[in-house]
């Protein structure tokens, strides 16, 4: 038996007396604390649960390297030493994005390593031992719960770590070392929510999921003027953030246009914009809207187009999901749930929209995603 499991037996004794002579002596029944999961299951897959060297309190609750299940075929993990090891020479690195690079470099470079094999080195997990045991979720889970969280709010070196553009988020949960079933746990007790198959695999922790892995999602850029919504999914910020460096491509670095400054989420009196181009009087010469195909698509389109046409641009830009998506959009403004009709021009469903050619206020260019990103700027 190890010294810790020794420890707790000691400690589980001890209670078992205080329990048992405080109901005696005062009719207090104390139940001992366990840790419970997401799901109902047998007290062997519960053991299978904790059986996670984060349970251990040497191992860094923070760190991923302990249970990544990638890693370049040049390193290797020491967790003795919580070091990062080049296989060829064996010097020793921080366990860090920094030490990664070097050892990588150590005696090898990056032209010989699959991105997909670099792991995000670590998570921002502040909980303390005692609330991972109480939580519901395992260690992996809240792992990966505040891995997702810090791909949302775009922590990660996208060109090294992840890339949310990109990178499906299968790479975060072998980063993390979670199988797909205790994923679809978060899932299925509302903690995770699946934003999309394609382009490719993303999740957003919900706001109780936020709340069990004790996220602060009302720190730093999570909320407010020029920043997101609350609620905004991982793939709403991925098109917000294609749309910002087209922006920047085409207009900001354009020498010949009058855009001055791309900002995110800009606020109007008629609403926020998702990305403005603005002058330097600060209007809006440029506005875009990222839009995914939703239940209320008939009456939010026609109200989002209404926003971007009040500001006047030149360009009024629109990025979606796919060519239905571009399609949802046309059909919203040619018939809208309620008001006038806002575009008159109608295409089959089966016309591309990089073929469409509409000049409104509110309407002049519809995108795909992954046009945009592999087309147009790739």
């Amino acid at each position: 038996m190890s010294r810790s499991a020794a420890k707790e037996t000691a400690f589980e004794a001890a209670f078992d007396v205080v329990r048992d002579r405080s109901r005696l002596e005062h009719g207090i029944d104390l139940a001992p604390t366990q840790r419970g999961t997401v799901s109902t299951t047998s007290a062997a897959e519960q053991d299978d649960h904790t059986d996670d060297p984060s349970s251990e309190p040497t191992a860094p609750a923070d760190s991923l390297l302990p249970y990544t299940k990638r890693l370049p075929k040049m390193l290797e993990y020491d967790g003795d030493r919580h070091a990062l090891l080049c296989s060829e020479c064996e010097s020793r690195y921080d366990p860090t994005r920094e030490g990664i690079e070097r050892a990588i470099e150590c005696c090898h470079d990056f032209e010989s390593v699959d991105r997909d094999d670099i792991p995000v080195c670590g998570v921002n997990l502040k909980l303390s031992r005692d609330e991972r045991i109480q939580s519901r979720c395992t260690d992996a889970q809240l792992r990966f719960l505040h891995a997702v969280y810090a791909a949302h709010q775009r922590r990660f070196d996208p060109e090294l770590e992840y890339d949310l553009l990109t990178d499906s988020m299968i790479r975060l949960r072998e980063y993390v070392g979670i199988e797909k079933p205790a994923v679809d746990e978060l899932l299925e007790a509302g903690l995770l929510r699946k934003d999309c198959q394609y382009p490719h695999v993303l999740y957003t922790v919900t706001p109780e999921g936020r709340s069990e892995a004790k996220i602060r999602h009302r720190e730093g850029v999570a909320h407010g003027d020029g920043v997101g919504d609350l609620s905004e999914s991982s793939f709403h910020v991925a098109m917000v953030a294609l749309g910002e460096q087209y922006l920047e491509e085409t207009f900001l670095e354009d020498p010949d246009s009058a855009v001055v400054e791309v900002r995110p989420y800009h606020e109007t009196e008629e609403g926020r914009l998702d990305l403005a181009g603005l002058d330097a009087n600060g209007d809006v010469v440029v506005a875009l809207e990222a839009e995914r195909s939703n239940h209320d698509t008939l009456q939010a389109v026609p109200e989002d187009y209404d926003k971007m046409a009040a500001q006047e641009p030149d360009e009024a830009i629109w990025i979606v999901k796919n060519r239905d998506g571009a399609h949802d959009i046309l059909e919203a403004l040619n018939e809208p749930a309620e008001g006038k009709v806002r575009v008159e021009k109608t295409y089959s469903r089966s016309s591309p929209p990089q073929r469409f050619s509409i000049d409104t206020d509110g309407l002049t260019e519809i995108h795909m995603f992954t046009y945009l990103r592999d087309s147009k700027l790739g």
